[in-house]
């Protein structure tokens, strides 16, 4: 697999109650749905690979917006320091969540592919935004590493456990509570002479995103 394409491959939780007095309150409280915070932002990611000839970067950027409807549309866009490109450089992935679909846009070959969405373990393709009570159970395994302040964002930072090696962490990553747990920055390594970053900069909270990134492109070949 060419290094591009495996960048591509690498790029991130019910029923509203009514009732009346304390007790009722608290049970609606706790069966709420949360609603997802539509943003419009921009991702950059930075792939840092050392091999024979030294070091080697790849960056990757793009726009990256979700509606209130929890849909969500990231292009990435990749050129390399001294590596040469081949593969897909210029792709989207598109995630309707209203009808459950998954899509990879190639527009440099004018490709639509539709993907297998992710399962249970993976909460960005869940019907609803997970709870706070659900996040904190979900990362209870990882190591809290305080909040900042980060694209002008509050946010949580977590080392996310090695599930292979106790006491052994395999990234850093900093959600954001007001947009439903988003990962606005994350750090990893990959076999060990890889280092990948990425970062969500310019983020607009609230704001909802041009209709037309959430359609599928007219003109491009369905694949399979």
């Amino acid at each position: 697999m060419s290094m591009t394409r495996q960048l591509c491959a690498t790029l991130v939780g019910l029923i509203l109650s009514l009732g009346c007095g304390p007790e009722a309150a608290s049970q609606a409280e706790e069966t709420t749905v949360p609603q997802w915070v539509p943003f419009v932002a921009k991702l950059v990611q930075t792939y840092e690979l050392e091999g024979p000839g030294g070091l080697y970067k790849t960056f990757v950027s793009g726009i990256f917006v979700r509606d209130k409807e929890g849909s969500w549309y990231r292009r990435s866009t990749a050129t390399s320091t001294r590596l040469p490109m081949t593969g897909a450089t210029d792709t989207a992935f598109l995630f309707d969540r209203v009808n459950h679909k998954y899509y990879l846009l190639d527009f440099a070959r004018k490709t639509i592919k539709a993907l297998q969405v992710g399962g249970g373990e993976q909460p960005w393709f869940g019907i609803s935004p997970m709870s706070p009570q659900a996040f904190d159970q979900y990362r209870s395994q990882d190591k809290y590493l305080g909040k900042q302040i980060i694209s002008g964002v509050e946010c949580e930072g977590y080392a996310i456990h090695d599930p292979r090696h106790k006491g052994k962490y395999l990234s850093e990553v900093w959600y954001a509570p007001s947009l439903n747990y988003l990962a606005i920055e994350a750090k990893s390594s990959i076999h060990g002479n890889q280092k990948v970053t990425s970062r969500v900069e310019e983020v607009q909270v609230g704001k909802e995103p041009d209709p037309k990134y959430l359609k599928l492109p007219q003109g491009f070949k369905v694949i399979k």
